[in-house]
């Protein structure tokens, strides 16, 4: 027996996208998973930069690469000092190939854990104010807060911090 039309139903499927949810203080930052080239443990080789804001917590070797460790929240001007004591980190491919910045590296809170994500599963509040260039939006994920970073401007306080900071010394 064949379906009538009217059993057929012809919507489009719900754009999906993998993502993780990165725990820091207080909120998480939600990020496509193909933003994240690994999660490890928080080296103890971090080479502090003279002179660096406090967000820019060091800087690393990592498959034979220079990375950043910054600190999201102290970006945002919270405390970096929680951010001392965290034991994972995310390490990010950066959004293009724009010079020597190849990976920059979070402070985390716990390991991720990864959430499927649709229009659906996101919702804003359009009129908040954000105080900072670094978040793009703020959202709550099944009743979590968190935040979807500007990673563009994020990468460019970076740039910026690691070319004045390592030509000055």
């Amino acid at each position: 027996m064949a379906a009538s039309t009217s059993d057929l139903r012809s919507e489009a499927p719900s754009p999906t996208l993998h993502a993780l949810l990165l725990p820091l203080s207080g909120f998480h930052l939600v990020l496509p998973q193909p933003m994240i080239a690994e999660i490890v443990p928080r080296p103890d080789d971090i080479a502090s930069i003279s002179g660096a804001p406090d967000w820019l917590a060091g800087v690393f070797r990592w498959r034979d690469e220079r990375v950043p460790l910054i600190s999201f929240e102290a970006m945002c001007g919270a405390s970096s000092e929680g951010a001392k004591r965290s034991r994972h980190i995310a390490i990010l491919h950066t959004l293009g190939d724009q010079g020597d910045l190849v990976y920059y590296a979070l402070e985390l809170k716990a390991i991720p854990h990864p959430v499927l994500l649709n229009p659906t599963s996101l919702s804003t509040d359009n009129d908040q104010d954000r105080d900072h260039d670094v978040i793009a939006i703020e959202t709550s994920i099944a009743g979590q807060r968190a935040v979807i970073p500007a990673l563009d401007k994020i990468e460019q306080r970076v740039r910026e911090h690691l070319t004045v900071h390592t030509n000055d010394g």
